[in-house]
């Protein structure tokens, strides 16, 4: 997992875009995200083979795969933008703008915006994503987001 280290509300988003997939993967964009690999809080749309699964994680450990919230069936192609927003207790997930999920959870109210890796599959496969942006949830949609600058805690990869 890894997080951009700057205040923002409670309220935020994150988007990623896609690029591609060599062999499998489990990754996205994540909102209210800290800890760390053994104790990791946060909310995730995770991409797996033709489906987006809504995550949570509450003191769990990444590799367990966290909470299952929801999911959606979605093939996402290159430059396809995958993005997960958290406003009060929903959690909203858009693919390009459209939204396809909410959920209702009031677990984690704080946090950072993010990069969760749901498992390690040991394999060499991984999900290739470019040009995150996020930040406060109402600012996001006034501006539509912004590119993040260089300030990230990596933890654990």
């Amino acid at each position: 997992m890894a997080y951009w280290n700057q205040v923002t509300q409670d309220d935020q988003e994150c988007s990623l875009t896609y690029e591609g997939a060599s062999g499998g993967g489990y990754n996205g964009p994540g909102v209210r995200v800290s800890g760390n690999k053994t104790n990791a809080y946060g909310y995730g749309a995770f991409y797996a083979a033709g489906t987006v699964y809504i995550k949570k994680y509450v003191n769990q450990a990444i590799s367990s795969g966290g909470s299952a919230l929801g999911s959606f069936v979605q093939t996402l192609n290159a430059v396809d933008i995958l993005k997960i927003r958290s406003t009060g207790n929903r959690i909203r997930t858009y693919v390009n703008g459209v939204l396809n999920d909410t959920q209702t959870d009031s677990d984690i109210a704080s946090g950072y915006i993010g990069v969760l890796v749901g498992d390690n599959l040991g394999d060499g496969s991984y999900l290739l994503w470019d040009n995150m942006t996020g930040g406060d949830a109402l600012e996001a949609e006034q501006t539509d987001g912004a590119i993040l600058g260089d300030t990230w805690d990596v933890v654990n990869l």
